[in-house]
């Protein structure tokens, strides 16, 4: 059964993607390891053994970090990141929080994000009725923001955010905030 032209179809989408790059980060910001894609992104090699000083490396770091410090609210974290070489997506995960004996590490997933096309953000609030400020809490959602970010640069609660993703969840008839994006860029 072939999939209407208006339908993305996965398996293509899966067989363009890059490996992700993966890096384990220690508590002091160190690289503890980086599987070859990241070493490549990060520029991490024999003559720069360190995480790398470009602005790829230095958004990791500060991802990491933020999951470290707590600042993001919970044991993970999310950002886009866009140079010159292209569109980045950050995923970063404490590993063993708490664990006695074990020192507490990050691990930060780094992909390739293809943004063939900027997603029309009127078309999306027509499309599923939100209001503007739903609108707004949505374009932050897509460019990686997390909850903490969008309630500072909307100048309204994390609660207040909190319930406009739900709504907008709702609305969009969306399971999870990933399904949110995958059908902003679907659409």
């Amino acid at each position: 059964m072939t999939q209407p032209p208006f339908e993305p179809d996965p398996l293509a989408i899966l067989r363009k993607r890059r490996q992700p790059g993966l890096v384990l980060i220690d508590e002091q910001g160190g690289l503890v390891s980086a599987n070859t894609e990241a070493s490549a992104l990060l520029q991490v090699g024999e003559s720069a053994p360190g995480a790398g000083d470009g602005p790829l490396a230095r958004q990791t770091r500060l991802t990491a970090r933020q999951v470290l410090t707590g600042t993001t609210g919970g044991q993970c974290a999310y950002a886009i990141h866009e140079e010159a070489g292209g569109h980045f997506g950050l995923r970063a995960q404490l590993l063993a929080p708490g664990a006695p004996g074990v020192q507490p590490m990050v691990m930060v997933l780094i992909e390739t994000v293809a943004l063939e096309r900027e997603v029309d953000f009127d078309a999306v609030r027509r499309r599923y009725h939100t209001s503007r400020r739903e609108q707004d809490v949505v374009r932050l959602l897509y460019y990686g923001k997390g909850n903490k970010e969008i309630a500072e640069l909307l100048f309204i609660s994390e609660y207040t955010v909190k319930d406009h993703i739900k709504t907008i969840m709702s609305k969009m008839g969306a399971s999870s905030r990933s399904e949110v994006l995958y059908k902003l860029v679907a659409s």
